[in-house]
């Protein structure tokens, strides 16, 4: 992690290029649970929970969303943890949970009081999934990268020593968001990788492809087409290193990560669907990856916070500039 977020986007476009699944299954556990350790871990922790991780020796997993809160995961959050002497007993169920049914340490979010806002009264714990009371009770059957677990997981009565507790008690917020801003950016990476390989494919195709004796490559309809693909993905790529670059600065990077999100994420689903369209009725059939690439550019339009919410939040900031709220 001493490259910095720049340096894991990279990783992420190159992995998606070839297989979302794998980039999702190393990002959850390099980048989602690594990350906030990196960040607010004490020395021991980094040596116990983080150094098996950055070796690949151990997969790592970060579970934040709840039955009852998606979009609203704070608000939503219904996962306890009381302190009892020196552990903290921990009840509740988070679902959709990438690496969930395979990793060694999950970093998650419970509620601590359940007196205050929700938002001051969360905190983030390293738990190690050989814990009694600890079990994932079922692996999701998505509608993309179908190479990754995907999982709900349910904890009861799980005592996780003190020591485990990730930056102060009540003070996960911090945590989550700093940890969220990440992921988010990192997740953008994969859908430039996804829409870049279906474009590549899409032009080689155009190209060979021969229809009223012309490569098609050659109607208006395909080659502008191209072009759209080639500049949207572009223009995704810099968003996306732009907001790492930030976040490896130090700076505020809320407006650029939610705007690369939505706008790569949406690109993505948009350059999927021309792709297919070029290759017509074989674009449509699993002897080509197109329809994979389809299938897995649309979780990102709801993972990692939705393009609705991720809208939501550019605007806000722009008006906390212009209006001051």
């Amino acid at each position: 992690w001493g490259k910095g977020l720049v340096y894991q986007v990279i990783i992420g476009e190159e992995l998606s290029a070839a297989s979302y699944a794998v980039a999702v299954t190393y990002g959850a556990s390099a980048v989602l649970y690594a990350m906030p350790i990196v960040r607010f871990g004490t020395r021991e922790q980094k040596e116990k929970f983080l150094k098996p991780i950055m070796k690949g020796e151990e997969l790592g997993a970060i579970a934040i969303t709840e039955p009852t809160g998606g979009s609203d995961a704070i608000g939503g959050m219904q996962t306890r943890a009381v302190k009892k002497g020196a552990y903290y007993v921990i009840n509740g169920e988070k679902r959709f949970i990438t690496n969930g049914s395979r990793a060694n340490y999950i970093l998650l979010y419970a509620v601590t009081n359940p007196d205050v806002k929700r938002h001051q009264g969360i905190s983030a714990f390293i738990v190690p999934t050989d814990i009694e009371g600890f079990k994932a009770v079922k692996d999701y059957e998505l509608l993309g990268r179908l190479g990754s677990v995907n999982s709900h997981l349910v904890f009861k009565d799980c005592k996780v020593p003190e020591d485990n507790l990730l930056g102060e008690e009540n003070g996960g917020l911090k945590v989550l968001m700093e940890g969220l801003d990440s992921e988010r950016t990192f997740t953008s990476s994969q859908y430039v990788g996804i829409a870049r390989s279906a474009f590549e494919i899409a032009t080689k195709y155009a190209a060979e492809r021969v229809q009223f004796k012309r490569p098609i490559r050659e109607f208006e309809g395909v080659s502008f087409k191209i072009a759209d693909m080639y500049a949207n993905i572009e223009a995704a790529r810099l968003m996306v290193l732009r907001a790492a670059r930030m976040i490896d600065s130090g700076l505020s990077a809320t407006k650029e990560v939610a705007a690369a999100k939505f706008f790569s994420a949406d690109m993505a689903v948009k350059v999927c669907l021309d792709a297919v369209q070029i290759a017509g009725g074989i674009g449509m059939t699993k002897e080509y990856p197109l329809e994979r690439y389809l299938r897995d550019s649309k979780m990102g339009q709801i993972g990692a916070g939705t393009s609705e919410v991720l809208r939501y939040l550019v605007q806000r900031e722009i008006y906390r500039k212009v209006v001051g709220g």
